[in-house]
Formats: structure tokens, C-alpha cells, sequence
């Protein structure tokens, strides 16, 4: 898919991100659209009807000014220039500080109960509002062909470094159908709560910006959105966007400020706590599964962090700690 954007990020500060994802690009054609034409409108809706103007967000995602989508052509999607409005994107080695990752999870979160909201209201299920979302096969293969691609490279690199042989060992089952099991296990649709989820929840696809003492914090590239469990996002952004010593120090409290979150703007919406069969026990087990599937997505997107000591550093210090934890 080629994108026309007028936040040029996409293409300069993110270039390394872009060119290494081009392979969701085969399935996810419309996604972006679908997002910004229907999805980011009503869930916006939902937020008129039923919350006060100083608690809504305008800025969680780009706003839309043109889209046009052919099949087997190319793509234009012109979108509100965010930079202009004083967001950046965070360096990807320096990794997140905690203001931003509460600012992104607390974003995150009002978008899933927003949609969630839409659904229990409305009686209708995502996925029949929404037909296009990326579906659960479609995501396992991305994923996969990632992990199929990365894994080699991680384990060719682990082979100088003896001192991480346990890492390079604990890998090798994660070849093929074993990797397509685990993600399968997180993307299936939970019995309890879903929602929309981004999928593709980290620092390279977020922008910040700080105003006084607030951090604001938009979402970009929604191309991989589907159905499915919200601690899919939490996940992915605290495991893959934090600083080793920050995700093991901060890592719990994110997961609660999330909840935290989900919860509160739930009960704005008005939405009755016995409509939703979750706990937060719920969410730190579902946390803890889609972990795992975090972890092999960073091995998939390894030749992000090759050649950057900081990045590789953090890359292994997850996957240590995912299997000393008994994760991965």
C-alpha cells in the first residue's frame, strides 16, 4: 500500500519501521481506510453522546481528509498533519518514559471501551458492524512470516554469544507451527471481553506531545486492527517500548493504570459493570499469554534492533525474562 500522508513521519523518522512491515501490506489494504472513515467517526460518536467536551480527545488519531482505495492499485490516504500540532515521535532506542506509556495505554484504553461501548449499546458485534477488520488467520500469517524471518537472523546472531546460548536454545521450538499455536492462542477472541484492538501497539506507531504537565499521546498506522482481546495492546506496548529496568520496575502498575483506565471510561459511558464479565485478574492473565505472542513479534522484527547495542540489549533482556518467567 503506498500512503499520501501530510504527517510525513511515516516516511522519514519511521523509515526502518516501514520497510520492515511491508508484508501485513498484502492483507491489510483497507484497514487504514476503514479506520479512519468509519470506525475513528463512530467511536468519536459514541464519545459526543455520552461524555462531557473536557473529557473527550479529539487528537488520540489523525483526523481524515481524503482516502481512495482500489483493489491491486495504489492507496491514497491524506491525513492531519500531527507534527503540525506539536507531537513527535519518541526515539525508538531511548525507548518510552513512564508518562508516555500511561498516556499511551490510557489512550489505547478509551478506544477499547469506546468500542466496546458501541457494541454492548447498539447489540450489534464488531466484527458484523466492521467486516473488514483484519481476521485472526489473516494476523497469524503476518505474524508468522515475521517470526519465520526473524528467527533465523536472531539465532545466526545469538551464535557468537555464548553468554545468551539459553536464549538462542529456548527459540529453536519457535519455528513454524509452534509460533502459529501461540499466536493463536492470544488472537482467538476471548469468552469474556473483546474489542477493537490495534494490534500493532508500540513506540514506533505513537506520537507525543507534552503540554505542561500532561503528556498526550496519539495513535498512528491502524492497518493490522481486528477483534480481539484488549491486553493484546497492553502487551505489545509494554513489553516491546520500555527500557528493561523500566518495564520490570513499571510494568505491573502500566497494566493497573490501563485498567485503571478501561474501567473508569466505561463507567462514563454508562455502561453497567455486570455487562462486562471481566475481572482484572481476567486482564493480567490475558496479559501474561499475549506477553508470549509480544515476544515473538520482537524476535520477528529483529533487524530493527541488529545493529544498535541499546536495542539488542533490550531485545534479549525480554526474551530472558519471558522464559525465566515461564512465558515463552
Amino acid at each position: 500500500m503506498i500512503v499520501i500522508s501530510l504527517y510525513r513521519i511515516q516516511f522519514d523518522l519511521r523509515e526502518d519501521y516501514t520497510n520492515t512491515h511491508t508484508h501485513t501490506h498484502t492483507h491489510t489494504q483497507t484497514h487504514t481506510h476503514t479506520h479512519a472513515k468509519l470506525i475513528k467517526p463512530d467511536l468519536e460518536g459514541v464519545e459526543r453522546q455520552y461524555l462531557t467536551e473536557d473529557a473527550i480527545d479529539t487528537c488520540w488519531a489523525p483526523d481524515l481528509y481524503y482516502a481512495k482505495h482500489k483493489e491491486a492499485a495504489e492507496s491514497i490516504l491524506v491525513l492531519a498533519d500531527m507534527c503540525q500540532r506539536g507531537y513527535k515521535v519518541q526515539e525508538l532506542t531511548q525507548g518510552l518514559t513512564i508518562p508516555q506509556a500511561k498516556a499511551a495505554l490510557i489512550a489505547i484504553a478509551n478506544v477499547h471501551a469506546a468500542a466496546l461501548t458501541l457494541q454492548i449499546k447498539e447489540n450489534k458485534p464488531l466484527q458484523q458492524r466492521y467486516p473488514y477488520l483484519l481476521s485472526m488467520d489473516q494476523a497469524i500469517e503476518s505474524f508468522s512470516c515475521l517470526i519465520d524471518r526473524g528467527l533465523p537472523l536472531l539465532s545466526k546472531f545469538l551464535a557468537s554469544k555464548k553468554d545468551r546460548a539459553s536464549v538462542r536454545e529456548g527459540l529453536q521450538k519457535y519455528s513454524g507451527k509452534v509460533a502459529a499455536d501461540v499466536l493463536r492462542g492470544v488472537l482467538t477472541p476471548s469468552e469474556k471481553v473483546n474489542t477493537l484492538v490495534h494490534c500493532d501497539f508500540w513506540c514506533n506507531n505513537l506520537l507525543f506531545k507534552e503540554e505542561e504537565e500532561t503528556t498526550r499521546c496519539c495513535i498512528i498506522d491502524w492497518q493490522m486492527v481486528m477483534y480481539g482481546r484488549p491486553a493484546i495492546d497492553v502487551a505489545l506496548l509494554i513489553s516491546t517500548s520500555l527500557e528493561p529496568s523500566e518495564r520490570r520496575k513499571h510494568g505491573p502498575s502500566l497494566v493497573s493504570d490501563y485498567w485503571d483506565a478501561f474501567m473508569s471510561r466505561l463507567t462514563k459511558f454508562g455502561v453497567e459493570k455486570d455487562a462486562v464479565k471481566y475481572t482484572k485478574d481476567d486482564l493480567e492473565e490475558d496479559f501474561k499469554a499475549a506477553q508470549a505472542m509480544a515476544g515473538l513479534v520482537v524476535v520477528g522484527s529483529v533487524d530493527i534492533a541488529l545493529g544498535s547495542t541499546e536495542r539488542e540489549e533490550r531485545v534479549l533482556q525480554l526474551l530472558e525474562d519471558l522464559m525465566s518467567e515461564g512465558i515463552l
